[in-house]
């Protein structure tokens, strides 16, 4: 989804997020393929995307989204453009946010299943849980 016009690289939505091994890039492939994802141009073959912009449903809103292009990208997002843009903010991170939750809850479903498939004890994953997140010191002995 990417075209090269001279020495101008058009990326879209989706290229940028797959740039960075974005897990949400179907979405905005999709989006893009039904001519309602937005397409920012870069050019240097050097770029490289900000974590806010590569993270950019995590932004509060619009406002913050559109600070850090222009940040990034020096120009403010053409007026022109500008609604078809928030339009696509609005709705991508909404269905980010219900994909996420929907792998959340996934994921904790099948975590539910190994517990019992195991047998463990409520105390047996208290402390697979723990030494997951990174709160249990494997090395102290008691």
């Amino acid at each position: 989804m990417r075209t090269v016009e001279g020495n101008r690289i058009f990326l879209s939505a989706s290229d940028l997020m797959r740039f960075m091994g974005c897990n949400h890039a179907t979405t905005l492939d999709l989006s893009y393929m039904r001519g309602s994802g937005p397409v920012l141009r870069v050019s240097g073959d050097d770029f490289k995307l900000p974590r806010k912009l590569r993270d950019w449903w995590e932004l509060e809103d619009f406002a913050a989204f559109r600070a850090e292009i222009e940040k990034t990208f020096k120009t403010d997002i053409p007026l022109a453009e500008r609604s078809a843009w928030e339009d696509w903010f609005s709705r991508d991170k909404l269905e980010i946010a219900r994909l996420t939750g929907e792998i959340t809850a996934a994921e904790q479903e099948i975590d539910t299943l190994v517990y019992r498939l195991f047998k463990l004890t409520p105390d047996e994953i208290a402390l697979l849980e723990a030494s997951i997140e990174g709160t249990t010191d494997w090395t102290s002995s008691d």
